[in-house]
């Protein structure tokens, strides 16, 4: 794992943590299982790498069929999202930054760029490649029970 990963893992259990604490007998009713499949959903969200973009996703894989998001929205799963675009919003330029700053470190150690253009623009790469990597390690399939537990404070 990179150090752009470890920046947006750091963001993604940030977004879990206060995703807990705003919902707080979520812990009381999921058993140990179930909330690592709340912290996928969490992860997956962030991974979508933009505000709001986990929705729009969602309504975009219901569409082509997907049967791991053949479900619709809780308002936990909203609580989650909310949470997700907050925190994204936050530390996006952090992971930037240390896009950034990895590109920086490969050139200096010999990494052969052939850019004509400002090299700085091509962090991009990195930023883009952590989040790709994240999103293909998450597991999707246990959403649709999620979106079937609720807490009385968000029904």
């Amino acid at each position: 794992m990179d150090r752009v990963e470890s920046d947006i893992y750091s963001a993604i259990d940030m977004a879990f943590n206060w995703f807990k604490k705003h919902n707080q007998s979520l812990e009381l009713i999921c058993d140990k299982e179930t909330m690592t499949q709340w912290h996928e959903f969490v992860k997956w969200c962030y991974a979508q790498d933009g505000e709001e973009h986990a929705e729009y996703k969602i309504a975009e894989f219901k569409k082509e069929n997907n049967p791991d998001f053949d479900f619709e929205i809780s308002p936990l799963m909203e609580s989650a999202m909310q949470e997700c675009s907050a925190w994204w919003c936050k530390y996006n330029v952090d992971h930037q930054f240390e896009a950034m700053e990895l590109m920086r470190a490969e050139m200096d150690h010999g990494e052969d760029y052939d850019y004509e253009e400002d090299p700085d623009q091509f962090y991009w790469e990195y930023y883009e490649e952590a989040f790709n990597k994240i999103s293909k390690s998450i597991d999707t399939k246990g959403f649709k029970q999620l979106s079937m537990i609720s807490i009385k404070d968000k029904e």
